[in-house]
């Protein structure tokens, strides 16, 4: 099954005219996302400052915008937020008026599901 589903994402790369990634290629791990820090600006497309979650061993993690957007470009990781249990929904890196920011699959401009979880510690 899984070699089906490397398979897919080849052929969907090259339908987009991207190039497919070696055959080796490691695949981007997974990172889920439960908490943000904000910005105090009004803009949506400027309204995160990081996102932060859990390591598979408890251990907390923090990453700036910035940083999350270069992981996700450079296919290192991938980020989601569960919105229920086993509903996993992507974050993915977005443009606009030339800045890129982050949102999630389901959020229109606004990153309205991002924005909705707590505040991460310090």
């Amino acid at each position: 099954m899984r070699i089906y589903a490397r398979v897919a994402v080849i052929w969907v790369r090259a339908l987009d005219g991207f190039s497919a990634p070696a055959p080796d290629a490691a695949m981007p791990s997974p990172m889920q996302v439960s908490c943000i820090n904000r910005t105090h600006r009004s803009e949506p497309h400027e309204r995160i400052r990081a996102l932060g979650g859990f390591e598979p061993d408890g251990s907390r993690w923090k990453l700036r915008e910035e940083q999350i957007i270069q992981e996700i470009n450079a296919s290192r990781h991938y980020f989601y937020i569960e919105q229920s249990p086993g509903f996993r929904v992507s974050v993915v890196v977005a443009r606009h008026m030339g800045r890129q920011y982050l949102r999630t699959e389901a959020d229109d401009l606004q990153p309205t599901s991002l924005l909705a979880l707590p505040e991460c510690p310090p």
